[in-house]
């Protein structure tokens, strides 16, 4: 039968053989990969929820553009990932934005746990077999190996012995200590995800609908309907003018080329700063019972149009920044702007559902913490350094550039501008690239480090190329 206790030893065997003695490089992966696989076998079919299938998925992708490209998008997917699965199989109902403060608790409420001697991590429901093979063989084994490395590092006689034997291993019985307490720390905050009682009952107020319907109606009530009506009312006679305005400003008038950088980013953080502010501002006056008065139609039509305005406002940014990346090149600093914008759309959107279907306010925040991470997972997977290079090449942006400049910096486009010089005839910037790739070879080596797929790729493909 499964318990928790079998796969919590067995994550920290591999959680102890990946790391000693290595660096992240693709044994994260590995692991992560091995913990999303346990985790589905042991959660309960009840616990699988969409949530929990959402963040299957989301993680795995994670683990397997970390193990590709080692970047931190992809490093930020999988620790929110496994975090996330962890507070799913401890409460299948919990919900993403909650894990921000739900995780730092489980770390304070579990770390004590990880040493107390009462804390129940016990195979009971396991099998009569698998306790004794655990009780009389596993357990005895692994101390007693823990043990004889102490002691074997600390006499020459066996050191001397042991290295007579012509084993090649290197062992450092202090790094292998320390790998293993890490180990049995992070794994027992992964597989004993730990809150206090009171925090679940946080539950109840941050749900999607409300529990009840009814509301009574007060002059204040009142008062304040038409306060939100008249302030709507000024809001899009404001807005209509602003985006004629901005409009203008942006899709007519000519731009010098050292303006318009800075223009832009002025402009589009001010978009994506008013967005917010008509989010949050929405959200203010339909809360509660003000969601179900059935004399707020008006209002309700009045804040759709403000939506769609809102959403104009969004696109003409949107426009004004493909013009910026055709006229100056693409960078990831641009490619976050157009995620952002897309964000602000979908983030309208939602809001309108929230007004029509009559959801909370919780609603809204649940479903745009997800949407943040799907974009998170959407970042990993694609390879944003190909991307952005492909884009300047093909849009013949001038060696001399200083975004040639930029673009060693990416990762992920080693081959394509490798391949671009060798097109073009251009040994001078070959040498440099080969150059640069064969010193991390060197440096590689010597630290024995296990690299991520594509950059293996990179510096064999490099090496090889003469």
């Amino acid at each position: 039968m499964k318990t928790k206790t079998i796969y919590y030893l067995l994550s920290v065997l591999l959680f102890t053989a990946l790391f000693y003695d290595q660096f992240v490089g693709l044994n994260l992966s590995i692991l992560a990969l091995a913990l999303f696989g346990i985790s589905t076998y042991v959660q309960p079919y009840k616990g699988i929820t969409k949530n929990f299938k959402f963040a299957i998925i989301g993680g795995s992708l994670g683990a397997l553009s970390f193990a590709y490209y080692g970047d931190f998008v992809s490093f930020l997917v999988v620790f929110l990932s496994l975090n996330w699965v962890a507070m799913l199989m401890f409460d299948p109902h919990q919900k993403l934005f909650k894990l921000f403060i739900l995780a730092p608790l489980n770390y304070l409420m579990s770390l004590p746990n990880v040493v107390d001697s009462n804390t129940d991590i016990s195979t009971e429901g396991s099998s009569q077999i698998f306790k004794k093979v655990l009780a009389y063989a596993i357990v005895p084994l692994l101390i007693t190996s823990v043990f004889a490395m102490a002691y074997v590092a600390s006499s020459d006689v066996a050191s001397d012995f042991f290295a007579n034997l012509n084993l090649n291993i290197e062992f450092s019985f202090k790094k292998f200590l320390w790998v293993l307490i890490l180990g049995i720390v992070l794994m027992y905050f992964f597989w004993y995800f730990k809150l206090p009682q009171k925090w679940l009952l946080v539950s109840a107020p941050l749900q999607d609908d409300y529990k009840t319907h009814s509301f009574t109606t007060t002059s204040t009530f009142d008062m304040i309907r038409k306060s939100a009506e008249i302030t709507f009312v000024m809001l899009n006679i404001t807005l209509l003018i602003f985006i004629a305005v901005y409009g203008i400003e942006n899709l007519s008038a000519a731009e010098k080329v050292n303006s318009v950088s800075a223009n832009v980013h002025k402009r589009v953080y001010a978009v994506i700063g008013s967005i917010l502010m008509a989010i949050t501002l929405i959200l203010f006056f339909f809360r509660g019972s003000f969601n179900f008065d059935k004399q707020n139609l008006n209002l309700k039509r009045l804040t759709l149009a403000w939506i769609c305005l809102n959403a104009v406002l969004v696109f003409i940014a949107f426009a004004k920044n493909i013009e910026y990346v055709y006229m100056l090149g693409f960078t990831k600093k641009r490619l976050g702007v157009f995620l952002f914008l897309i964000l602000c759309w979908i983030g309208l959107y939602l809001t309108f559902k929230k007004v029509h279907l009559k959801k909370t306010n919780w609603y809204l925040i649940h479903r745009m913490t997800a949407v943040t991470y799907a974009s998170f997972v959407l970042i990993a997977v694609f390879n944003r350094g190909w991307i952005i290079t492909k884009f300047n090449i093909e849009t013949g942006i001038p060696i001399e550039n200083e975004l040639w400049y930029y673009d060693y910096t990416l990762s992920g486009n080693e081959v394509l501008l490798y391949d671009y010089f060798l097109e073009t005839n251009n040994r001078s910037k070959m040498i440099e690239l080969k150059l640069e790739y064969l010193n991390d070879i060197h440096t590689w080596e010597l630290d024995g480090e296990i690299q991520p797929i594509y950059t293996q790729y990179i510096i064999k493909k490099k090496a090889l190329d003469k």
